[in-house]
C-alpha cells in the first residue's frame, strides 16, 4: 500500500483563504520547537539570513518551546495559538516555512497552504503540498525561500481544501479499505 494514499484532514472551516484578509510579506513557521525533529536552529538561521537580505519581510514563529525573546528585530515569537487565531496568522502570511528533519504528514504546512501560503520545506517533508509551492526537493531552505519571495506563485488554496477535507480523506480511506479487501 502506497503511503501517499494516507491523508489527514484539516479543519477546512477554519483553515481557509479569506479574501478579506490582506496578505503581508510575512513568513510563518509553526511547531513544537523544543523537539529535535522541528530543527529550530536551522529555521532561525535561515530566517535571519533571509530577513537580513530582504528588508520588506518579517517572520512569525509560533508554538511551544521557544526562547523568551527573539534576538532578531523582524522575527517574532508567539506561544501556541488556538486554531482560529493560528488560521488568522496564516491568512496574513505569504509563506509557510518548515525546517523539520522529518514529518509524518506536515499538518501545519497543509493548514498554511489552505490559508493561501506558499508552503516550503526541506526534501520531501511537504511533498503532499509540493504542487502548491513548486520547491525543488534538493534545494536549500534559503534558496527556496528567496525564490518564493521573488516569484510568489498564486496560492492554489481550493486544491488544498479539497484534498484535505474530512469528506475527501474519508472517501480515500474507504477506497483504500475496499482495495485492500480484494
Amino acid at each position: 500500500v502506497s503511503q501517499s494514499r494516507y491523508l489527514h484532514p484539516i479543519q477546512t472551516e477554519i483553515f481557509k483563504l479569506d479574501p478579506r484578509v490582506r496578505k503581508r510579506n510575512q513568513i510563518i513557521s509553526v511547531g513544537r520547537w523544543d523537539s529535535y525533529q522541528k530543527n529550530l536552529s536551522l529555521l532561525l538561521k535561515t530566517l535571519a539570513r533571509f530577513l537580513d537580505q530582504n528588508a520588506a519581510w518579517s517572520a512569525l514563529v509560533v508554538g511551544s518551546g521557544l526562547p523568551k525573546a527573539s534576538w532578531h528585530p523582524r522575527i517574532a515569537f508567539l506561544a501556541t495559538l488556538s486554531a482560529p487565531s493560528l488560521a488568522q496568522k496564516m491568512q496574513e502570511s505569504k509563506i509557510f516555512l518548515s525546517a523539520s528533519r522529518y514529518e509524518s504528514f506536515g499538518l501545519a504546512g497543509t493548514e498554511a497552504a489552505a490559508c493561501g501560503c506558499v508552503a516550503l520545506g526541506p526534501g520531501k517533508i511537504l511533498s503532499h503540498v509540493a504542487s502548491l509551492a513548486h520547491p525543488s526537493p534538493n534545494s536549500k531552505l534559503l534558496d527556496q525561500l528567496s525564490r518564493a519571495a521573488q516569484t510568489l506563485v498564486e496560492a492554489r488554496q481550493p486544491i488544498a481544501l479539497e484534498m484535505f477535507s474530512g469528506r475527501y480523506v474519508a472517501q480515500s480511506f474507504l477506497s483504500l479499505l475496499i482495495d485492500n479487501s480484494k
